[in-house]
């Protein structure tokens, strides 16, 4: 069996000022099988489909805070192999179907080398499924985080 892949992503980041910047994430992978003994060819088994994270970030001059808005578009999987047509449960009859998750962070740094962040998950409550894990994703949940930093 030969295979081709091809994967392709994207970054970009624009500052708008000193404390605002636009930032955007593409990802693409298109994969393929040349199956045994046929001219066939057909996609990788689980091949994630496409996705984009957009977001607005701030950052505060004056100390360590900063702020995001993360927006997250998942493209619907439809490209399957035979053996993702015949596993239903993890990947539903047709495909996973696409998704868009919106959410929230914020932190600061305070001590020197302690960090704090809180976020928002999943603000709008999306029922989603990351496509060949076989379990929804949980809908709005809240983090909390404090993280200390030895030296």
């Amino acid at each position: 069996m030969r295979h081709r892949v091809i994967c392709i992503e994207l970054a970009a980041n624009l500052e708008l000022d000193s404390n605002f910047s636009l930032f955007s994430v593409i990802n693409w992978q298109r994969g393929e099988l040349d199956m045994s003994n046929t001219d066939q060819r057909e996609p990788f088994s689980r091949s994630m489909p496409s996705s984009t994270q957009w977001g607005f970030e701030w950052h505060s001059t004056e100390s360590d805070a900063w702020a995001k808005i993360i927006w997250q578009q998942v493209s619907a999987a439809k490209r399957l192999s035979a053996a993702d047509k015949e596993d239903t449960e993890r990947i539903p009859p047709g495909g996973t179907p696409a998704y868009d998750v919106v959410s929230i962070r914020a932190g600061t740094t305070f001590w020197s080398n302690t960090q704090l962040t809180l976020g928002v998950e999943n603000i709008l409550d999306e029922t989603y499924r990351t496509h060949g894990s076989g379990s929804n994703e949980p809908g709005l949940g809240v983090n909390l985080s404090l993280r200390f930093i030895l030296n």
